[in-house]
């Protein structure tokens, strides 16, 4: 494990009873695992702004800024990679209830409404679960 935090920023849509997830394909990282959309934050930009970039790579929707609600909780956790590194991340979660476009998925990221009820049946990265439990609350 690497001693640098690997900063990851991430968008939750719960709507009707289902959350908006990604499942991750072909990707150099992680392979076949469901995630929030997100991602790494870059250097030069804000949290807000890296989770309202990564919502629309990888998913097409796009949210103003004011529509991103931070949630409470900056979660971390070990992260295994598909080199069989693990690396330590904390992720950002902002909650969003408004947002435009048409969902469409990409080579690397398949998103998918995942009813609530379903969601522990899935192969989830760390803290998803827990994320979205304390968005509901918001």
């Amino acid at each position: 494990m690497t001693k640098d935090v690997l900063q990851v920023v991430a968008v939750l849509i719960i709507q009707n009873n289902s959350v908006l997830l990604v499942r991750h394909v072909n990707s150099k990282h992680i392979e076949n695992i469901y995630g929030l959309p997100g991602g790494k934050k870059e250097i030069n930009e804000t949290e807000i702004m890296g989770a309202k970039r990564e919502l629309e790579e990888e998913t097409g929707l796009v949210a103003s800024l004011s529509d991103l609600f931070r949630l409470p909780t900056l979660w971390r956790d070990s992260v295994p990679f598909k080199d069989e590194s693990i690396r330590l991340c904390s992720m950002r979660v902002f909650r969003c209830k408004h947002y435009s476009g048409i969902i469409r998925a990409t080579e690397k990221e398949i998103p998918e409404w995942i009813p609530l009820t379903n969601v522990g049946k899935l192969n989830l990265l760390p803290n998803v679960q827990e994320a979205i439990q304390e968005g509901l609350r918001f």
